[in-house]
């Protein structure tokens, strides 16, 4: 499916300034160009102004374009190139030769030689596609990383380590759609105390992977060890009973896919509301730049006292206070989000009904009361 994202080419232009097609120039300039597959690219040949101009150009022994007698001689040209290419005739009398070659395929790379008595050469090199990934398996108590690099031209490099150790690949499969490769590594979790990385490199970028296990929790917030960053995004799953379930997502807007989950936007943490013992067991964060990826696992538990409706699900909360002198703020929060109010110097004994705004969101969890700006004793 991924036949449908324009995939960028670069051309390598390579300038000579022999005049003979026979001898060939010391190389002394080069230029890049970029184009897409199945779009139009321009190959650049520019010469000293002239009369009764012949210009040919050639790939290996495939004859790409021809001109001369001031009009284009297509009788022998490749097949390949048939309706796909065109010289700008109003600008050759300016000394320009060069040729637009559309509908770009695989096919077209290789190396160009254009004559017009200056001898450049233009070569078409398909970058890299940018898609990396790294997949996490659980099967009873053992676990996998998959680490893939999927449709490159070149054949990755990809290595492994374990903390801060070099470990050899469990196992590499390679499949190919035409001249494309997609290459998986797989490596089985020993310790999963320890995090993971995989490492990919090609032949103008690099990417890595990390895996790590943090610890349990047994609150309905479970935190991802990030902070946000541009160009990222966010996916929570779960993992009980052999399943998988997507619970939500984030990329630039958050998107829950089970009403009982939410992401908070600001540490992209998980949010779960009316907790039962079915929401035990692995939380997956899955954290995602175009350079990086970070995988981190919590495990969750909920016991028994979790099914009891929490004070927050009840609508207001009393609070009753005894002897805080002078406590000008007080804050009710959970591990997510905090809810403050002001409080009057002047009271020493205090009942106070609060209202938790996040109640729908996050009942069920913990609530701690934090007060601010004690006098000293």
């Amino acid at each position: 499916f991924f036949f449908n994202t324009l995939i960028p080419l670069s051309l390598i232009l390579v300038t000579g300034t022999s005049l003979s097609l026979g001898n060939l120039p010391q190389l002394k300039e080069q230029k890049t160009v970029t184009g897409h597959i199945f779009g139009d690219s321009v190959l650049p040949c520019f010469f000293p102004r002239g009369n009764d101009v012949v210009i040919y150009w050639k790939k290996k022994d495939k004859n790409v374009h021809s001109y001369y007698y001031q009009r284009d001689q297509l009788g022998v040209q490749d097949t390949g190139y048939r309706n796909r290419t065109l010289l700008f005739h109003g600008d050759i009398g300016s000394g320009n030769a060069s040729l637009k070659l559309r509908n770009l395929t695989f096919a077209d790379e290789g190396l160009y030689q254009c004559y017009v008595g200056t001898i450049l050469k233009v070569f078409f090199i398909f970058p890299d596609s940018p898609y990396r990934a790294l997949e996490y398996q659980k099967t009873g108590t053992e676990r996998r990383l998959r680490c893939f690099a999927f449709l490159t031209y070149s054949m990755p490099n990809i290595t492994w380590t374990r903390g801060n150790v070099s470990i050899p690949q469990a196992g590499v499969e390679e499949s190919r759609v035409g001249i494309l490769r997609t290459v998986r590594s797989d490596q089985d979790i020993t310790n999963p105390s320890v995090p993971y990385r995989c490492h990919i490199g090609l032949r103008r970028e690099e990417w890595a992977a990390e895996w790590k296990m943090e610890g349990s929790d047994q609150l309905a917030c479970i935190h991802c060890a990030s902070s946000p960053a541009e160009h990222v995004s966010v996916v929570w799953t779960m993992s009980s009973n052999g399943g998988i379930s997507v619970l939500a997502s984030y990329n630039g807007t958050s998107r829950s896919y089970q009403p009982r989950a939410r992401i908070n936007t600001t540490d992209f943490a998980l949010m779960l509301s009316d907790l039962s013992a079915g929401d035990s067991g692995e939380y997956l964060c899955n954290i995602s730049t175009p350079r990086y990826t970070k995988l981190v696992v919590r495990s969750l538990h909920v016991g028994k006292e979790s099914n009891e409706p929490a004070a927050a699900n009840k609508g207001p909360m009393l609070a009753p206070l005894a002897w805080l002198p002078q406590a000008s703020e007080w804050k009710w929060a959970n591990c997510c989000v905090q809810f403050q109010t002001q409080v009057p110097r002047n009271l020493s004994f205090l009942s106070i009904l609060l209202y938790y705004p996040f109640a729908q969101v996050q009942n069920n969890t913990a609530m701690f009361l934090i007060i601010n700006d004690f006098p000293a004793p």
